[in-house]
């Protein structure tokens, strides 16, 4: 069969070369095609000549299962992120932005948002008053406290709306939803953010027609 000849070819290899050598091999079981590596070795007689080849093989087959799974979830994932209509952004511990798709590049009005940090995202100030750096206090994935309008943990989803700033300087009001991440071991925080502007205006009309 394909697999058997598979194995002596390999076989041959050793025997030819006198040397140790790996190989990933596969064989066919009741259970379905199982992958192997192996170190084979001549084996040599008193004299030194190689009469034989021995191998060790260990079952590799559910690691190699397992990478494919992770690799094609990973692709799935990163086609739904890069095809989302919907802003998503991922923060690390600095505050700069460590990933985003093309939906932020456009509402942002930039070509990237590498080496741009939060706070760059935000007018100086809110409509209120309220210092935009005052973001940071909340988004910040170290930030251990609350922010003073919410109830919620930081530990947990955060949404509320407020005002952004593209990079050309305009404003819009935006809903943001803040989910904490953990990547490689270290805290992030997803960002999902929506321009709402439209919806504030026709609230604000509604309130003037009232």
């Amino acid at each position: 069969s394909e697999f058997a000849d598979q194995f002596i070819e390999n076989d041959s290899i050793v025997a030819n070369s006198g040397e140790p050598q790996t190989f990933e091999e596969q064989a066919l079981l009741p259970d379905g095609l199982h992958s192997y590596f192996s170190v084979k070795f001549p084996v040599r007689d008193a004299k030194g000549e190689i009469y034989g080849v021995t191998s060790i093989s260990t079952d590799v087959t559910e690691r190699i299962r397992t990478e494919a799974a992770l690799k094609e979830s990973e692709l799935r994932h990163r086609t739904l992120f890069a095809s989302s209509l919907d802003t998503i952004l991922v923060i690390d511990s600095s505050d700069y932005f460590v990933d985003y798709n093309p939906a932020a590049c456009q509402l942002f009005a930039t070509d990237s948002l590498t080496g741009i940090s939060l706070l760059q995202l935000f007018p100086d100030y809110q409509p209120d008053g309220t210092a935009s750096s005052v973001a940071l206090e909340w988004l910040s994935p170290l930030h251990k406290t609350q922010r003073p309008s919410t109830r919620q943990s930081p530990s947990r989803p955060l949404s509320l709306e407020w005002r952004c700033c593209r990079l050309d300087g305009s404003e819009f009001d935006a809903e943001i939803n803040v989910t904490p991440l953990t990547l490689s071991g270290e805290r992030h925080r997803l960002l999902c953010i929506r321009d709402i502007s439209d919806r504030k205006q026709r609230d604000q009309l509604m309130l003037k027609i009232a």
